[in-house]
Order: C-alpha cells, then sequence, then structure tokens
C-alpha cells in the first residue's frame, strides 16, 4: 500500500527590499539571495525579474518551495529626515 503524499502549496510572491544609492536604487531579495541594481526603479523592477528568473530556472523553485515566476513584493525604505 503506497503512502500518500502531503502536499505543499507553493509560495507566489518574494519580498525584495530597495534602497536609494548615490545613483542607484539596489534591491536585495534576502530569501534568494539576489541583489541588483537600476538607474530607476522601472530598471530595477525589470533587473530584478530577470534576476530572480534566473535563480529559480531548471527547477530551483521548487527547491526553494516557489512558483516558476513569483510577484515581486517591493519595501522601499525612506531616508529619515
Amino acid at each position: 500500500m503506497k503512502t500518500a503524499k502531503k502536499l505543499v502549496p507553493l509560495r507566489d510572491s518574494v519580498v525584495v527590499d530597495i534602497t536609494r544609492g548615490e545613483k542607484y536604487y539596489v534591491g536585495v531579495c534576502h530569501e534568494l539571495g539576489v541583489v541588483t541594481q537600476g538607474k530607476t526603479v522601472a530598471d530595477l523592477k525589470k533587473n530584478l525579474r530577470e534576476a530572480i528568473d534566473l535563480s529559480l530556472e531548471d527547477g530551483d523553485n521548487l527547491e526553494y518551495g516557489m512558483v516558476e515566476h513569483p510577484d515581486i513584493v517591493l519595501n522601499l525604505e525612506q531616508e529619515e529626515k
């Protein structure tokens, strides 16, 4: 008799912390160890999508318990005045 396997839902999003440097926005996804940058937030988002997708290709997404192309949740750190 076969033992039933427990199904675990895959996560569908990753969190990226964004800081603004002197010239670039820098995004860090601690869950995946991904770091990239862009001159604008739009450039950063494009670079993040590419870097995250590359880190999860070839089935690595299952190792991390994620869907193949997770949503990206951005957290922008504001400078205190």
